[in-house]
């Protein structure tokens, strides 16, 4: 148990490297005892480090959003991108290039719509008819001046991952759409009202190859802790279904606290 490891140990660090037996030699790299294990309740806490599905799903999918559509200031594939691509993928595609006037340009990229599809992907939103209390109404998201989508809140990301995403960026390559889909069915699944440990252990499996596939479309700049955080979102899941009985978990059954 976790807690016999850590009662020992110092709250407060008094010196930059405490000399706690084990530490840095495979046993453990604690350095002090969170005041967390003070709560009462904290050390029969069967998951103490939850992550947050819906706060992932919103930080991954405006980074997606925001690239794909090239939103001025908000894509990850700016000028900068572009040059450390140059510094350190082999990408001579996506290199600045240089016009006869001297202005530099950013070439195209496979994960980039172009205008048109922009426009027909917010006209697409406008028209579009959700069930009522399903998500907010997509219409007012919007601005067709820039052709982008604005003040989206957790839970529009949350819809437009899981159910809209492969639809709305349909126009893009296989190449770019099939790895973006099968993320979308990942959330998905996470999310589902029925879990299944060995579905969940097969996801465990198959989001690092999907991250991996993703990394080859987009730039260095996209990726940052929360877009690896995924990774854990599986197997955090099978260890909530392992404290139940029969591998099957229903999320109903926590409705009731």
């Amino acid at each position: 148990m976790e807690w016999s490891l850590v009662q020992h140990f110092p709250k407060v660090i008094k010196e930059p490297n405490p000399q706690i037996p084990g530490f840095g030699e495979n046993v453990h790299n604690w350095m002090k005892r969170s005041i967390l294990w003070d709560l009462p309740y904290w050390q029969h806490q069967l998951l103490r480090h939850d992550l947050d599905v819906m706060h992932i799903e919103k930080n991954f999918n405006e980074n997606i959003l925001h690239t794909v559509m090239d939103v001025p200031d908000k894509s990850k594939d700016n000028v900068n991108a572009r040059l450390d691509m140059e510094a350190l993928c082999a990408r001579e595609e996506l290199h600045l290039r240089t016009r006869e006037n001297g202005n530099s340009f950013k070439p195209k990229a496979k994960d980039t719509l172009s205008v048109e599809q922009r426009r027909a992907l917010c006209e697409w939103f406008r028209m579009l008819s959700l069930p009522d209390g399903y998500s907010s109404n997509f219409v007012n998201k919007v601005d067709p001046s820039s052709a982008r989508l604005q003040n989206m809140k957790s839970h529009d990301h949350h819809v437009f991952l899981e159910v809209l995403l492969p639809i709305a960026f349909s126009a893009l390559l296989d190449e770019v759409l099939e790895p973006l889909s099968a993320l979308s069915d990942f959330f998905k699944n996470l999310c589902a009202n029925e879990l299944r440990e060995d579905i969940l252990m097969e996801m465990h499996h198959t989001i690092p190859i999907i991250l991996c596939k993703l990394e080859t479309i987009f730039p260095p700049a996209f990726w940052n802790v929360m877009e690896h955080v995924p990774v854990h979102l599986a197997q955090e899941t099978v260890w909530v279904v392992q404290c139940t009985t029969g591998g099957c978990i229903h999320l109903r059954d926590f409705s009731t606290g």
